[in-house]
C-alpha cells in the first residue's frame, strides 16, 4: 500500500491528507465526522494557496491526471465542500433542507 503524498510545493498541506478522499461520499462523511475547529484549520491553510494549486493542477487534463496529482486534486475538493459551512454558515449544524448525510453523490448513484 502506497502512502499518498502531495507535490514538494504544497508539503505543508501534508497535516491535512486525510481530506484527500477520492469519492464526494468519503468526503461528506469527513466533513460531517470532524469539528469547526478542524475545518477552520483546514481551510485557513489551505485556502491561500487554492490559485496556485488550480494553476499547478490545470497543467495535465483531468482525465489524464497523474496518480501523483490526485491527492492533491482532492484535497481541493474538499477545500470546495467546506468552504461555505467557513464562509458563510461559520458552524456545522446549519442545513437548509434535508441532512448531508442522506444525500446520495452522483458516484453512489450511478456505479
Amino acid at each position: 500500500m502506497t502512502v499518498a503524498t502531495l507535490p514538494e510545493a504544497f508539503k505543508s498541506l501534508m497535516p491535512f491528507m486525510a481530506w484527500a478522499l477520492p469519492t464526494e461520499r468519503e468526503r461528506t462523511i469527513k466533513r460531517l465526522a470532524s469539528s469547526m475547529d478542524e475545518l477552520n484549520s483546514f481551510y485557513a491553510t489551505a485556502m491561500p494557496q487554492l490559485e496556485t494549486i488550480v494553476a499547478f493542477l490545470d497543467r495535465e487534463p483531468l482525465e489524464q491526471m497523474s496518480a501523483a496529482n490526485k491527492p492533491l486534486m482532492n484535497l481541493m475538493l474538499s477545500l470546495v465542500e467546506i468552504s461555505n459551512i467557513v464562509e458563510l454558515y461559520k458552524r456545522l449544524d446549519k442545513f437548509d433542507g434535508m441532512h448531508p448525510s442522506r444525500f446520495v453523490s452522483y458516484e453512489q448513484h450511478h456505479s
